[in-house]
């Protein structure tokens, strides 16, 4: 239908149409348009003539009427309304629409039109005269301006696309200066870094050469340290101290007196042993745990591995290790058996003999305790019969009495205010914990550290408030058969600090010593004690 109707249009342009035939089409399409509507607006375009000559010119005086323009073509739309539009200068373009049966008129113009959209033009010219189809003209004036529109819009187009070019150049030329300045410090940095790398070589080097310097200075005062105390052992060596070896004869004779009145063979026993040290033959540091006081011991009558350690100068935890190497695997105290004790303990004086713990319970009293490590339970207990106690140890105060264990049995090494000056020994019995026989040994306080006994032999170690090598400077033996001529003087290898405790163990003839927080032992070279 569309393509009729064009069709149609075509061979309507450039025909004339008169009144009669646009009255017929109205008539037909029913519109209420009048003739008198046509000749008011054919005297409205008469008086445009007479205005405009030229305008009358253009129109024929005599048109020949010609032929109808044919029903169906305003039949054929498919729209509801038509209407003539009278305009003098119409600005929309020309499509090929469907016809619509609606005629308006205005300003001499007549026009066609779907939906409010034009279809065809037409001058109304007179009543007799015709009606002229303009859509050619305005075909090219809408094809003008969509050419001019169109050269307009490229021209734009072209613009902003010319200035993104051209924005698009500076900001490269921007990123290409950037680039180059970045370039230009990257070599500058990397000169510098060059350069300062090449300084620190040569400071290292020399600081290498420095370090070798130093190393070579220390093993030269080393080396002389060495020849030093080797120099000085073999001077104290030929000019040794006098030993503080003497035996209080009328004591001995009374106790010992009492001793055989009361167990002959007990006596008897303080004399079989026959030991007595010669020299400390080597030394191991074990390990390093707790603070800088406590002890390590084993037990010197059990056949066992175990190793037990009291921590600090107060507690009431002893800690077991099944042996030394589990000691010595530990993380500290984590692997060892916590055993809990009644009652807490004070000093470092402690031992472990025959599966028993001997501790020095704190308070006012000085009160010996008993208690079993299998059972985990006191078993006895007692006071010590001394009134008045001093520190045993001039250099460690926190021990008023030193429990020591040996080839006789069980020991205890104490101080009264009464003999302030010098150190005192007793022989306890293990069993019941009383006191069997006392000495008033020679061994003064003053700047002793620690002591142990061997054999019924008493060895005091001394040192000095500094620090220093500890040595075996006093001995005292209960049975009188060490001479001062025969007692040695012993010094302890350089170590850390000073010892605050000395257990000897006789099976295996070390000592365990604690300094300073190290766990060390001290392998002894024995030799027999002469009679007197």
């Amino acid at each position: 239908m569309a393509s009729t109707s064009h069709e149609g249009a075509k061979r309507m342009q450039k025909r004339k149409y008169s009144a009669d035939d646009v009255l017929h089409i109205i008539a037909e399409s029913g519109s209420d348009f009048s003739e008198s509507d046509f000749v008011d607006s054919d005297q409205e375009i008469k008086q445009d003539s007479e205005e405009d000559p030229a305008s009358a010119d253009r129109t024929p005086a005599n048109a020949a009427p010609t032929d109808r323009l044919p029903a169906e073509r305003i039949r054929a739309a498919d729209a509801p309304t038509a209407r003539f539009v009278w305009e003098e200068y119409p600005d929309m373009d020309l499509w090929e629409p469907h016809w619509l049966p609606d005629f308006t008129r205005q300003h001499g113009l007549l026009m066609v039109t779907t939906d409010y959209q034009p279809l065809d033009y037409f001058r109304l010219l007179s009543p007799d005269a015709t009606f002229q189809l303009l859509s050619d003209e305005t075909n090219s004036t809408m094809a003008l301006k969509q050419a001019f529109f169109l050269i307009t819009f490229l021209t734009l187009t072209h613009g902003q696309q010319q200035a993104l070019l051209d924005y698009l150049e500076r900001r490269l030329l921007a990123i290409e200066d950037r680039i180059s300045v970045w370039h230009d410090q990257t070599n500058r940095y990397a000169t510098e870094l060059r350069d300062f790398k090449q300084q620190i070589v040569g400071v290292l080097e020399n600081v290498e050469k420095e370090r070798e310097t130093l190393r070579s200075d220390m093993e030269n005062v080393n080396t002389r340290v060495d020849r030093m105390e080797r120099e000085m052992d073999y001077l104290e060596t030929q000019n040794p101290a006098p030993p503080c070896v003497e035996v209080d004869d009328k004591l001995v004779e009374q106790q010992v007196t009492r001793v055989k009145e009361k167990n002959k063979g007990k006596y008897e026993k303080l004399t079989d042993c026959r030991d007595m040290i010669s020299s400390i033959k080597a030394m191991k540091i074990v390990k390093r745990i707790g603070g800088p006081i406590g002890l390590w011991t084993k037990d010197p009558v059990a056949e066992s591995d175990k190793v037990y350690v009291f921590n600090s100068s107060h507690g009431q935890v002893i800690y077991e290790f099944a042996t030394i190497r589990e000691l010595t695997s530990s993380l500290g105290l984590t692997r060892a058996r916590k055993i809990k004790l009644p009652f807490p303990w004070a000093g470092s004086g402690h031992t472990i003999y025959d599966g028993y713990a001997y501790y020095i319970k704190e308070g006012q009293e000085f009160q010996v305790i008993k208690f079993d490590l299998k059972n985990e339970s006191v078993v006895d207990s007692a006071v010590f019969p001394s009134e008045e106690q001093v520190p045993v140890y001039g250099l460690s105060p926190q021990t008023y009495i030193d429990l020591a264990a040996d080839e006789e049995g069980l020991w205890a090494i104490y101080a009264t205010k009464e003999n302030e000056k010098n150190i005192c020994l007793a022989k306890m019995d293990p069993k019941t914990l009383d006191i069997e026989q006392m000495w008033d040994t020679p061994c003064p306080r003053e700047n002793a550290e620690s002591a142990f006994v061997i054999c019924g032999t008493v060895y005091v170690v001394y040192n000095t408030k500094l620090p220093s090598r500890s040595r075996v400077q006093c001995v005292f033996d209960v049975s009188d058969m060490v001479t001062s001529e025969d007692a040695p003087l012993v010094y302890f290898p350089k170590r850390y600090g000073s010892h605050s405790s000395l257990k000897y163990n006789p099976n295996e003839k070390q000592i365990y010593a604690w300094d300073d927080g190290y766990q060390i032992l001290y392998k002894l070279s024995m030799k027999q004690k002469l009679d007197v």
